[in-house]
């Protein structure tokens, strides 16, 4: 279920980023996070493969951004392009030798050097606990979201999102015909990926309210409740997830089909 809360994370970051970005005349140079400067041996970026064909641009001020990870190791692409609410985005994956606060630096400056807006630190929309950094490419409507996660052996592993924004219409956005939805719903998003669908969205409700909204309604569908947020009917899984933020409660509801056999 990771991977699609991954695609969600970087769908609703890219979004809640195009949609400032648009009202405040992004500047690359007025949001320049501090990080520390890189060290002089640090090991040469390497290009990772582009991710999405991106929509010509007339009279473009700058190229497209690429991917360049610092240090690589390996890196995986994502089973190619999906789609999320119209919103084209790919997920990629990379393993670097360089510590955490060097590949920060590394992507925000690069970031700033293709000419991407790069919003305040406060600004930065997060899913995880993992430090993530956001970047939209303000001609292209075009988002770059990074996502690191330290390993063990002192290695880092990068997750590269890229979104393109060009055909996100907010007033197209339709609600799950596989799940219900409580009352007072907004900012809806979903996704299918590798055989699951997956939603999330807020609500002006608690977690309690939610969850016996639910156990409800899937009661009502037929669906056993075999652990706190999970559903099953038959081979049909739906499970359910809160998290509070600044006073916000998001909600994700996740629907797959289950290996029959499988615990």
């Amino acid at each position: 279920m990771r991977r699609q809360l991954l695609a969600l994370s970087l769908l609703v970051a890219s979004v809640s980023l195009a949609e400032g970005g648009e009202k405040q005349a992004p500047s690359p140079q007025s949001a320049r996070p501090a990080a520390k400067k890189p060290t002089a041996d640090k090991p040469p970026a390497a290009s990772v493969p582009a991710a999405l064909p991106l929509r010509p641009v007339p009279n473009p001020s700058h190229p497209p951004y690429r991917w360049e990870v610092p240090g690589l190791i390996d890196w995986v692409d994502a089973a190619g392009v999906q789609i999320s609410d119209g919103v084209p985005l790919t997920l990629q994956m990379a393993r670097s030798k360089l510590t955490l606060e060097e590949l920060l630096q590394h992507f925000a400056t690069s970031f700033e050097k293709a000419g991407l807006f790069i919003p305040p630190g406060n600004e930065q929309l997060r899913a995880f606990k993992e430090p993530q950094l956001t970047a939209l490419d303000p001609e292209r409507l075009v988002a770059y979201t990074v996502i690191f996660q330290p390993n063990p052996n002192k290695t880092v592993t990068v997750i590269l999102g890229t979104s393109d924004l060009s055909a996100y219409d907010p007033a197209a956005q339709a609600r799950p015909g596989w799940a219900p939805v409580p009352p007072g719903a907004r900012q809806l998003l979903s996704t299918e990926l590798e055989g699951a669908q997956t939603a999330v969205f807020e609500v002006p409700s608690t977690k309690e309210e939610v969850m016996a909204f639910y156990r409800d309604a899937m009661k009502r569908g037929g669906f056993v409740e075999q652990e706190p947020g999970e559903f099953r009917r038959g081979g049909e899984q739906i499970l359910v997830f809160t998290e509070s933020k600044d006073g916000k409660l998001s909600v994700g509801i996740t629907r797959k089909q289950l290996v029959q056999g499988a615990p």
